[in-house]
């Protein structure tokens, strides 16, 4: 998966800048059904392509043990 969209690009940019665990963190919040301002202008569509890619990325991460 990836993203065409430079808006949803520069979430994921930002917010990989600040490490695995506040990825982690804003993961569970989305997959909890949380808000997380960070993501308030985000359209739910966008918000959930963007928590796909977060996932996919942490999963590359954690099956190589990076973190």
């Amino acid at each position: 998966m990836t993203i065409d969209d430079p808006k949803l690009s520069q979430y994921l940019d930002h917010l990989c800048k600040q490490g695995c665990t506040a990825v982690r963190e804003v993961i569970e919040q989305m997959e909890a059904g949380d808000e997380v301002p960070e993501l308030a202008s985000l359209n739910p569509t966008e918000q959930a392509h963007l928590l796909a890619e977060l996932k996919a990325i942490m999963a590359v991460y954690d099956s190589h043990d990076y973190h």
